[in-house]
């Protein structure tokens, strides 16, 4: 019991007292927590404001335009501060996104650390150039003209015409050639040049021809990754004197295997002789005697009806057209083209002597009479 002003109340103690002195504590510790959050709070509040904004360092990419390849593009980012170069995963980190095809890649760089905040950049992503420029063996023939030269050049594009330029380029085929059509039909090839091809074939001999059609031939056999080409002269097939071309064609070997034979001429005085060194792809009598024709020593009709390698002698058996020939021909006409066949028989066989018959007889020409072996001609 206590009492109130002066003594003239009084009042008893009761529990509700114990109950006010428990809230009153309660509400004490609340506000030391409150006061303590909010202290702490503002701590940190202060400390993040403390920290560098990424929008005052300095961010750059080691280039801001790409070609696309195909895999994501991740270019390297540098930033500093008042001078100094930060560390990525320690001061800041790198985001990438819309970085693999063409047009807009960014990266987003976020501060860690003592830093804050992030800045995005953007770069370009470019469609690659295309770049249709080719690697090529371009062939032409030896010093020897008995195989060929292997060299290596660069197209921009892979075109019949562009291979036929670089084949002119260094004299395998005449300047004059035009590429007329071209097919690609995989594992084989069509090409169509004008007649400036074959008219420089036909002039070159059997082993020019060998090497002007064989360095056509390797080059756009390699070029398009073919087995074989065919080669047409103004849409179709054609004839070169030596050859007729009207089948596909395989790689021609690196060194013909053609054997080199002397053709015999006549002189412009028709009183001698000039040896022609050609090529033929095998020693026969048929090839000497087309070889011979091709340079007009024998007529264009004579054909071979046999042949005998005796031994000590050869023996020639042709055809009437051949008497017939140099029969007309004159005395001097008679030797130089008679002597023409003898000569060039007996150096491609390594002979001293060599019998020529008509129609597998003996025969005359109204100026000799042809029965027994024949030596060189001087």
């Amino acid at each position: 019991m206590f009492y109130s002003f002066r003594g003239k109340f009084k009042m008893k103690k009761r529990g509700n007292m114990k109950r006010v002195g428990i809230f009153g504590m309660i509400l004490t510790l609340m506000l030391t927590v409150a006061l303590a959050l909010q202290t702490q709070s503002s701590a940190q509040a202060c400390s993040y404001f403390k920290k560098v904004s990424m929008k005052k360092c300095a961010i750059s990419l080691e280039s801001k335009i790409f070609n696309y390849t195909g895999a994501a593009i991740m270019p390297n980012v540098k930033v500093e501060y008042n001078g100094q170069t930060l560390v990525q995963n320690k001061d800041f980190t790198v985001k990438y996104s819309k970085n693999i095809n063409p047009g807009i890649g960014k990266v987003t760089v976020k501060g860690t650390g003592d830093y804050r905040s992030k800045q995005t950049l953007t770069f370009q992503i470019a469609q690659a150039p295309v770049n249709n420029e080719v690697h090529v063996n371009i062939y032409s023939g030896n010093d020897n003209a008995d195989g060929f030269v292997v060299n290596s050049a660069v197209v921009n594009e892979l075109t019949a015409e562009n291979l036929i330029e670089k084949l002119k380029n260094i004299g395998s085929v005449a300047n004059n050639v035009q590429v007329l059509g071209f097919e690609d039909n995989g594992s084989s090839l069509v090409l169509n040049l004008s007649q400036a091809f074959a008219d420089d074939v036909s002039s070159t001999g059997t082993a020019g021809e060998y090497i002007k059609v064989g360095c056509v031939v390797n080059t756009f056999v390699e070029a398009f990754e073919a087995e074989q080409i065919t080669i047409l002269v103004n849409g179709a097939a054609w004839e070169s004197g030596h050859s007729v071309y009207d089948a596909p064609l395989s790689k021609f070997e690196e060194e013909s295997t053609d054997v080199e034979v002397n053709i015999y001429t006549g002189n412009n005085n028709a009183d001698g002789f000039i040896v022609n060194p050609m090529f033929v792809s095998e020693v026969t009598p048929e090839n000497l005697i087309q070889e011979l024709q091709i340079v007009g020593a024998v007529a264009t009709g004579v054909q071979v009806r046999g042949f005998r390698d005796m031994g000590t002698h050869l023996i020639l058996d042709l055809s009437s057209e051949f008497a017939s020939d140099v029969s007309s021909s004159g005395s001097a006409g008679e030797y130089i083209k008679v002597g023409c066949v003898v000569n060039t028989f007996l150096d491609a066989y390594n002979k001293s002597e060599i019998m020529i018959t008509v129609e597998d007889q003996p025969w005359e020409s109204g100026h000799a009479i042809y029965d027994n072996t024949l030596t060189r001609f001087n």
